[in-house]
């Protein structure tokens, strides 16, 4: 299942290998105590014009 809306951003997550607390961004983690990672999912549908609207043409975030 792909992220979706909140699960876009920075959040803990239980890693399945060990139990361990585990930070990622986008359903993304890895733990560094057992070398478990997060199972790959694509992006969300949409996910690139949102990335467009916060990174300019430039690609530098906040520039236009």
């Amino acid at each position: 299942m792909a992220p979706t809306g909140t699960d876009l951003y920075y959040r803990t997550y239980t890693c399945t290998g060990c139990e361990s607390q585990v930070d990622g961004v986008g359903g993304r983690w890895a733990c560094t105590s057992c070398g478990t990672t997060s199972p790959y999912t694509p992006p969300p549908e949409g996910w690139q014009s949102e990335l467009d609207e916060h990174v300019g043409r430039d690609g530098y975030v906040g520039t236009t």
